[in-house]
């Protein structure tokens, strides 16, 4: 990262530099912007750090160990941060109170990386660094607390742990936080306060955040959008390249292009890239490849599920639910959904609560379709949201509330999703949950309508408000 800094005054703003233009800059620009000419200050800085790992950082040579702002000898300090690869050590020095040592310890134990996995106290130790005013703890604490890992979830905690660390300048934290503000989950969903955060862990060279930052600027300019994931990309970060791919396979910013999609596709999924094995097996599944194979669509979901990649276990698991490039296993479909939602796609979380609810491959339960449509709900999946407004309008799995019913579908509506903000309509119509107003009822009905929902239109058309 390039950052420039000065004092207020004449080196402020000059003839040929502005501070504040270079500060605005984006990493993966091709050129600096106007007025960044001349450099003032130069500050290093690791880029392209993933979820947490800065939270485990070996920042001295074999022998030398972190302590009072320095790498030093380990026997000239009471306490320095531990490498992540001694935990026994890291164990050690967060015994003795040095904060950033409990933060990796907890990073160490929440992925079992060289120690037993115990999230709890994972947890544990990542709230008591962030309360010692570790940043780094503030984001593992919010990780956990957002996906409930060691703790009971809680989005609105989580929102409060991330904003703590990205204050504090982990970018992690920034592009975790952005994601949350992106889906309205625990905070008001506010996709200009996302597209800022995004911004900001990108310009301080976190990849990930950069591709979602190019995931957001496509929606409104599929162009620039297209052209900052082909930079990333370009940057040498495979995931960008295998996003990139699915642009070139719809025509997302770019001309369409299957070959260069393909190929884009299959060099990321060859540098072990779960996004890009994950779009290799969409272009054979949907049989847009030069040569399309369903069987080893299933063995790249496969390959990607296993790489944490939550989409890809959706798609194993309708699979698997329907036998395409393999044998039918419709308990083994429930348990990649599973899987998914666990990871965090809440396409995932919708299947699983549509095959407890189904009873697909086993008895229907009610309750547990509830969890999971919550699960997908909270995760920012609308069609989620709509079928847990229907578990509470009907009493199914949860206790019968009319008016948590309405607000579901109606957060569902401002998720994109047409077919709730017709049901809150319905609702309107029968004064179930909200008061009775047939006017109200036709504005959701016609903002259906617009997204799509036929029923809607006919509801329209019957009653004359077309």
């Amino acid at each position: 990262m390039f950052e420039s800094r000065t004092h207020d005054g004449p080196l402020a703003t000059r003839r040929d530099g502005d501070v504040r233009a270079c500060n605005d800059s984006l990493p993966t620009a091709v050129r600096a912007p106007d007025r960044c000419s001349t450099l003032v200050r130069l500050e290093l800085t690791r880029i392209g750090i993933e979820h947490g790992d800065d939270a485990a950082d070996d920042f001295c040579p074999s022998g030398l160990v972190f302590a009072e702002g320095r790498c030093t000898l380990p026997t000239s300090a009471a306490s320095h941060r531990c490498k992540k690869t001694d935990p026994g050590d890291c164990e050690r020095q967060c015994r003795l109170g040095n904060v950033q040592s409990c933060a990796t310890l907890s990073s160490l134990l929440g992925d079992g990386r060289g120690v037993e996995k115990n999230e709890v106290r994972a947890f544990e130790l990542a709230r008591k660094a962030c309360d010692d005013a570790s940043p780094d703890g503030c984001f593992l604490a919010g990780l956990a607390l957002q996906f409930g890992r060691g703790v009971a979830k809680d989005t609105a905690e989580a929102v409060k742990a991330h904003e703590r660390a990205c204050d504090d300048g982990v970018l992690t934290g920034c592009w975790a936080l952005g994601d949350l503000v992106r889906k309205g989950a625990g905070v008001p969903r506010d996709p200009a306060r996302a597209l800022a955060l995004h911004k900001k862990a990108c310009s301080g060279g976190l990849s990930i955040a950069c591709i979602e930052l190019a995931k957001l600027t496509s929606q409104h300019d599929p162009k620039e959008g297209a052209a900052l994931m082909a930079r990333t990309c370009e940057a040498g970060h495979p995931k960008a390249c295998a996003v990139l791919s699915a642009y070139y396979a719809e025509g997302t910013g770019v001309e369409r292009d299957f070959e260069k999609a393909t190929e884009l596709a299959s060099r990321a999924c060859a540098k072990n890239d779960a996004t890009g094995c994950f779009h290799l097996g969409l272009l054979h599944q949907k049989s847009i490849i030069a040569t399309p194979d369903i069987a080893e669509a299933r063995r790249l979901f496969e390959k990607a599920c296993e790489m944490k990649e939550g989409p890809a276990c959706n798609n194993l698991g309708v699979m698997y639910e329907l036998g395409q490039g393999g044998s039918k296993d419709p308990a083994q479909g429930l348990a990649m959904h599973v899987r998914g939602c666990e990871l965090g796609w809440g396409t995932s979380c919708l299947n699983a609560g549509l095959s407890h609810a189904q009873g697909k491959s086993a008895a229907p339960n009610g309750e547990r379709a509830a969890h999971f449509f919550r699960e997908g709900c909270d995760r920012g999946d609308a069609q989620s949201c709509s079928m847990l407004a229907e578990c509470f309008k009907d009493g199914t799995g949860v206790e019968e509330d009319p008016k948590r019913a309405a607000e579901l579908h109606r957060h569902a509506c401002e998720l994109g999703h047409a077919r709730g903000c017709s049901d809150l309509g319905s609702l309107y119509f029968k004064g179930r949950g909200v008061p009775q107003s047939n006017e109200d009822a036709f504005t959701w009905l016609r903002r259906g309508c617009r997204g799509g929902d036929t029923w809607a239109c006919d509801q329209l058309r019957r009653n004359g408000r077309m």
